[in-house]
């Protein structure tokens, strides 16, 4: 994962504390078993603390990280309490049953 690029935004929050929302980040994250791409979502911070807990959320087969995000609701608790949450995307083609549906 591209840490400098989260700790950069992570570094903005304050100037972002104005707003009552989050905003996405999407980047991708390499090792050398691959690459993933993945969305990000980071609330404004408003009570000021320069950490935060980041939750990690993965789809199902048939999902892609942004039905996910639409479906869960979990950008809106993250808003309320605080907290990051993090979307990997899945390709299809990485696991058995997502090919049985293609």
């Amino acid at each position: 994962m591209d840490w400098k690029q989260i700790a950069r935004i992570l570094g903005r929050r304050k100037a972002l504390s104005h707003r009552h929302a989050g905003k996405w980040v999407i980047g991708s994250a390499s090792s050398t078993s691959g690459s993933r791409k993945y969305r990000l979502w980071v609330t404004p911070n408003p009570d000021g603390r320069e950490q935060s807990p980041l939750v990690m959320m993965l789809h199902g087969c048939g999902q892609s990280a942004k039905d996910l995000a639409k479906i869960c609701g979990m950008n809106a608790i993250a808003d309320r309490n605080n907290f990051l949450v993090v979307y990997p995307e899945q390709p299809t083609e990485a696991n058995q049953i997502g090919r049985a549906h293609v």
